[in-house]
Order: structure tokens, then C-alpha cells, then sequence
């Protein structure tokens, strides 16, 4: 479509969904209409318009019933444009949740092929990879880190170090992030103690910003544990999903027995730990002064 400026016609930038559904969705009647419908507030659907998706309960099933709530001749108009965004919204969901058969075979295949020395490394990043691609594939932001336990002098563990992280979104540079210790009351500590999953939408329990819905699982063999594998989405309602959770727990189960070392529940004695963005600046602040002690001997 061409638009004319000073007498010049110039091709129009396509609107995007966000910028239709506040055309289509002006009037006041028209979004209580809407909003009732959706069974949310005017509020959580001013949100929705705005493309603040992730921070709305059940954002993306709203997105779609939203679609089927338009004048008919706006509603394919509006899908191809939130087809765009969101490339799987109106994909049916079950198919894509299933961990592939193949995945299964090469995790094996690289359990027995691939050096030691970088075997858990490795597999931890090709499962965490195609995990992302499974969970989001919409990259709306999911990210998932595993937690290793770390025994002390005395042969006891007292924390859990960030050995993986992965994710989409907001969180595609999280690998690159420097890695901390967690401790006493964290979600994977207490996960790592009672050997059970545990669904969290606490800010408190959130190890990343803008996180809103945490799902943690201990790494297990038999009686003993390795540590947990924490996944967090920016979506509010993320592992609420029964078919979703279902190859959270799966992946989790891989992730298990891919890790080499495993220790008796009665070594597990975790202490409180400073937050790892303490940490952090307590490593950068030693990291300075160490650098200015070899510059003064120099």
C-alpha cells in the first residue's frame, strides 16, 4: 500500500498486531466487551493490546480467544499479524510437546562418544538448547540453569553453583553471565532437600530479573543428588500447562543422567550465601585489588 507525503507517494509501514488491536479496540463498550469475555479487567486487557504478553496471566491463550472475539473480517487479517509475532500461537500445543525419540538417541550417543573432560558440559548445552526450542519458541523468555552441589573442606555440601544457563529472549546472553553460589532457603536448595518439585511464582524464589513463574527439580539417582534444574518464564501461568510440565520433568530427568557426580542426602548441609549479585561484586572488588597489589610490585 502507498501513502503520499509532500506529493511523493511512499510505500506504509505495515501496523503491527499490537497497533491493530488498539485501531480495532478503541472504544470503551467495545473493550468491556472483550475484557468480559476474556475474563480478565479492562486493565489486563490494556496490557495484552500493549504487547506486554508475557506479564498477563494466560497471555498467549488470551491472544488467541482474543482473535475470535473481532469482527469476522478482522480476524484473519489479525492472525497473520500474530502469526508473525508469535510464529507457533495457533499451532495445536500437544504436538510440539513431546520430547522427539531422536533426542533420546543422541543424548546416549554423546553419553558414549564424547570425552569426559567436556561430556557434562556438552550435553548439559544440547539439552538445554533444545528445551528452549520446545518451550519457546516464541522467545517470549524462558531460561534454565542447573545447580551442582559443592562440598566443603569437610566433605559436606554447603552450596550449589550455577554450572549451566541457558535461555531466550531477554535471557539469549544468560550463558555468558558469570556464575554464583546459592545457598540455605534458595529454590534449589530446598529442592535439593526434599527431593521433590517445587512450582514457585514468588518474586523471593526468582534467581532472574522479570521473572514470574519457576519451576525446580532435584537432579536425582536413586538416593543420592547432584543438585536441581531451575526453569523460569517471563509468562506468569508457563508451567501451569500439564503437557508443558510434563517435558519440563522429562528434560529433567536427562539432565540427571548426563551429570557425573552424586552425593548421600546426609552430606547435604547448606548455609545462607550471599546473593549472587553480592557475590559478584564482592569478586569484582578483589579482582581490583588484586590487579592494583601486582601493579604496585611490578
Amino acid at each position: 500500500m502507498m501513502m503520499e507525503r509532500n506529493g511523493v507517494k511512499q510505500p506504509q509501514q505495515e501496523e503491527t498486531w499490537s497497533e491493530a488491536l488498539v485501531r480495532l479496540l478503541k472504544s470503551t463498550k467495545e473493550k468491556e466487551r472483550v475484557a468480559q469475555a476474556l475474563g480478565c479487567s479492562v486493565r489486563t486487557l490494556n496490557r495484552l493490546i500493549k504487547g506486554d504478553v508475557g506479564h498477563v496471566r494466560g497471555g498467549m491463550d488470551k491472544l488467541r480467544e482474543l482473535t475470535k472475539l473481532l469482527p469476522q473480517e478482522h480476524q484473519t487479517p489479525m492472525k497473520d499479524l500474530l502469526s508473525q509475532a508469535f510464529p507457533s500461537l495457533f499451532e495445536v500445543e500437544e504436538v510440539v510437546m513431546e520430547i522427539p525419540n531422536a533426542l533420546y538417541d543422541l543424548t546416549l550417543r554423546g553419553m558414549a562418544l564424547t570425552p569426559a573432560a567436556i561430556r557434562q558440559d556438552s550435553l548439559y548445552s544440547f539439552l538445554a538448547q533444545n528445551m528452549l526450542k520446545q518451550l519457546d519458541q516464541d522467545r517470549v523468555g524462558v531460561a534454565v540453569q542447573v545447580f551442582l552441589c559443592q562440598p566443603g573442606e569437610d566433605g559436606f555440601v554447603r552450596g550449589l553453583l550455577l554450572a549451566s544457563s541457558y535461555g531466550t529472549g531477554i535471557w539469549r546472553l544468560l550463558q555468558y553471565q558469570p556464575r554464583a553460589f546459592v545457598g540455605e532457603g534458595t529454590l534449589p536448595a530446598r529442592v535439593v532437600l526434599s527431593r521433590q518439585a517445587e512450582l514457585a511464582t514468588s518474586a523471593e524464589d526468582a534467581l532472574l530479573d522479570q521473572a514470574t513463574c519457576i519451576i525446580a527439580y532435584p537432579l536425582l539417582r536413586g538416593e543420592m543428588v547432584a543438585g536441581a534444574m531451575v526453569v523460569s518464564s517471563r509468562e506468569v501461568d508457563h508451567f501451569t500447562n500439564t503437557h508443558r510440565l510434563t517435558v519440563v520433568e522429562k528434560y529433567s530427568y536427562l539432565f540427571a543422567m548426563v551429570t557425573d557426580i552424586y552425593y548421600p542426602p546426609t552430606t547435604i548441609a547448606f548455609c545462607p550465601l550471599p546473593s549472587p549479585s553480592v557475590q559478584l561484586e564482592l569478586l569484582r572488588r578483589w579482582g581490583k585489588q588484586a590487579n592494583d597489589h601486582d601493579t604496585e610490585h611490578c
